[in-house]
């Protein structure tokens, strides 16, 4: 079984990074008098009529969860997992419209709370070389990756 070399895979994830930054904010320039999130909240609402309704509901149960999060490592846990979980169910929240995974997400989420040692999931993985273990979006464990690298 040949391994990827986690070199290449953050090489090539930085590349994508400042390609999406550069188009990003060119695409924001050209359609930002042209009603750009008008654009896009419409978009939504057409893959899901009840977007807006879904868009609430979950936005709500979010940000319990977050204060749960905040809570717990005012107490002094260290929740890096959980943290993890947290980041990608909020990048789901607002960036798509897929409910189901949002929802297993914010499951995961409310799990993970009960995890005492999540140390785990602040260091590298022996199998990749990649940190963020409780990822799932790939570019999320890439930026984790990144910046760990960078604090190296």
């Amino acid at each position: 079984m040949q391994t990827k070399n986690p070199f290449s895979v953050i090489h090539r994830a930085v590349w994508l990074a400042i390609l999406f930054i550069a188009s990003s904010a060119s695409s924001y320039t050209i359609y930002a008098d042209e009603g750009f999130a008008e654009i896009i909240d419409a978009q939504f609402v057409r893959y899901d009529p009840d977007y807006h309704t879904h868009y609430k509901q979950y936005g709500a149960r979010l940000d319990a969860l977050a204060s749960t999060l905040a809570e717990l490592e005012a107490q002094g846990r260290r929740l890096y997992c959980s943290k993890q979980i947290f980041l990608e169910a909020k990048w789901l929240h607002r960036y798509t419209a897929h409910w189901d995974k949002l929802d297993d997400k914010l499951k995961r989420l409310e799990l993970s709370f009960e995890d005492q040692d999540q140390d785990f999931a602040n260091r590298q993985l022996p199998t990749t070389g990649l940190w963020g273990a409780c990822y799932e979006a790939e570019f999320m464990g890439m930026g984790a990756s990144v910046d760990a690298l960078g604090a190296l």
